[in-house]
């Protein structure tokens, strides 16, 4: 599944932001369901929630950015976030009391603070431990996250491989007690095991697909359907079947997608 820009999953956050502050506006916290007529109050919520959401996800980025973040859990980072936005939140805050619900004993930015924050660690905290992309939706991926890069054949597997031949396999086929194996530069049969080929190969980016053949992810060129039997044609040509046992672990990889 491709993966969504920062942009899209902003405007998700927003959306089941917006979501919460229709509840907390209905359940009417801090006395603004006594205090503000129905319009006030909704206004009020839908306008707050949001935009101190919006800024906590800034700050947690902006934090995990920091050298010094790198090592935190995403809890730390969520909460680092939640400090450093609820300043201009209590700002913010403060202007729609001023606005709303002006009187002689309106709270100050300061005394807001601690409200805020509160609510800020409320919304942040939890999503933090759910959902954990969220706390990092524009922070460069951490050395943890990464995913690793695929590990090449094992040494061994291609040392049998003639020397003119060697490289990326592509595909290795089962025959009889032999395998012919698939690279850019040919192929070649070799006395080897399927079980022992499928060992050294467990790190590498493909997949078995039959009980007779292993293909490499960037040899998958197409897909080709004959009833309901599925094959994968790949770069060179060869058209490898694909097993009903392992259609959907091909499928789960995406090597089916648009067929």
């Amino acid at each position: 599944m491709r993966e969504r820009s920062p942009a899209s999953r902003l405007g998700l956050h927003l959306a089941a932001t917006a979501g919460v502050a229709a509840v907390v506006a209905t359940i009417g916290p801090f006395g603004t369901f006594t205090a503000l007529p129905a319009a006030d109050r909704y206004l009020y919520w839908m306008i707050i929630i949001p935009l101190n959401w919006a800024q906590v996800l800034l700050a947690a980025a902006a934090v995990a950015r920091l050298p010094v973040a790198r090592s935190w859990p995403r809890t730390a980072v969520a909460a680092a976030g939640c400090l450093a936005a609820s300043v201009p939140a209590s700002v913010e805050v403060w202007g729609l009391e001023a606005w709303l619900r002006p009187g002689p004993a309106a709270p100050t930015a300061l005394e807001l603070w601690p409200y805020v924050l509160l609510l800020t660690l409320a919304l942040a905290l939890p999503v933090s431990r759910l959902s954990p992309g969220s706390m990092r939706f524009l922070a460069r991926p951490r050395a943890e996250d990464a995913p690793a890069p695929p590990a090449p054949a094992a040494p061994n597997f291609l040392a049998r491989v003639p020397r003119p031949l060697r490289g990326a396999p592509l595909c290795v086929a089962a025959e009889d007690h032999y395998l012919r194996v698939h690279t850019p530069g040919g192929s070649a049969l070799i006395l080897y095991r399927m079980a022992d080929a499928l060992a050294d190969l467990a790190g590498a980016d493909g997949l078995q697909v039959h009980r007779s053949f292993w293909v490499a992810a960037e040899a998958v060129a197409g897909v080709e359907r004959s009833g309901r039997r599925v094959s994968l044609r790949l770069t060179n040509g060869l058209v490898v079947p694909v097993s009903r046992s392992f259609l959907a672990r091909v499928r789960a990889a995406g090597w089916l997608a648009g067929a």
